[in-house]
């Protein structure tokens, strides 16, 4: 952390500094400059595969069921079929439901008909076990919301606060990354005397809107759990403020408005993705808000 703070600083502070990573061109297997990037983007690319996991449900577990054996015969003879009495005014009725039931039930060919093919054909259908936990779980969680929104449920609740936080900690790292890594690509317009920083652009450009599209994603919709009662409110209220991800998202805004302004004249001739150029061009018309 402490190195990226130093780079922040020379990058904005020092211009005998920068001269000497652009001018460092024999290094390897690397150059400082490309050393430097390599270490931002892997920063941010932490940062976007951390979001992307957000929300996912675990990877369901694999169950390996045994498959019958083709040679094994059951030995359990299938009872024969049900007589119908046509004298019996219970089922003779053209109206009777029970008929129409064991008519329904009964196989054709005299084999045994399975439970599942007899609960389809009940005229009552009970509830799945997907809606049995459902209406548990929501009667459940009504319950609970008076104790955690007291005193006394705060320990309890599962802080979309505390969350964000593990996603990005240390936020002043990667704060620190994107102004030195800016300040750096921006300065070596007048400072690059090989021109070797310019090729990387389009690269630095590209991560930077794949992490501002992440962040904003997770803002528009961050994972709050049902017991952070507080946070739900506030997020209905558009009141809630989540530290690291709006800090982070207005420091790659203002690198990558202060980058496509400075290299506004050398858009055209650079290689970068149709989706990247027209943010660059739109932030270089009228800036990032």
């Amino acid at each position: 952390m402490l190195a990226f703070w130093e780079l922040a600083y020379l990058a904005q502070n020092s211009s005998v500094r920068r001269k000497a990573i652009y001018l460092d061109v024999n290094r390897k297997p690397a150059k400082i400059f490309e050393q430097i990037l390599n270490q931002s983007l892997s920063i941010l690319g932490e940062i976007d595969l951390k979001l992307a996991e957000v929300g996912k449900p675990p990877a369901p577990t694999a169950v390996i069921l045994a498959a019958p054996s083709s040679t094994a015969v059951s030995t359990i003879p299938s009872p024969p079929p049900i007589p119908m009495s046509q004298i019996s005014p219970l089922l003779t009725s053209p109206a009777s439901s029970t008929r129409k039931f064991l008519e329904g039930v009964q196989s054709k060919d005299g084999s045994t008909p399975t439970l599942q093919h007899v609960i389809q054909k009940l005229p009552y259908q009970p509830p799945s076990i997907a809606e049995v936990e459902a209406t548990a779980t929501k009667s459940f969680k009504t319950r609970m919301e008076p104790f955690l929104s007291s005193p006394w449920g705060a320990m309890f609740r599962q802080s979309i606060h505390a969350t964000t936080s593990q996603l990005i900690p240390n936020v002043g790292l990667q704060v620190n990354a994107v102004q030195g890594i800016s300040r750096l690509v921006i300065s070596a317009l007048t400072e690059d005397e090989y021109g070797t920083v310019q090729k990387h652009v389009p690269t630095l450009l590209t991560s930077f809107v794949s992490t501002m599209d992440a962040l904003e994603k997770y803002l528009a919709s961050p994972p709050i759990s049902w017991t952070d009662v507080e946070s739900i409110q506030k997020q209905e209220k558009g009141e809630l403020h989540l530290v690291e991800p709006r800090l982070l998202l207005s420091t790659l805004k203002e690198g990558f408005k202060d980058i496509a302004t400075a290299y506004a004249p050398h858009v055209d001739s650079m290689e970068i993705p149709p989706d990247t150029k027209k943010l660059v061009l739109e932030a270089r018309e009228r800036g990032l808000p």
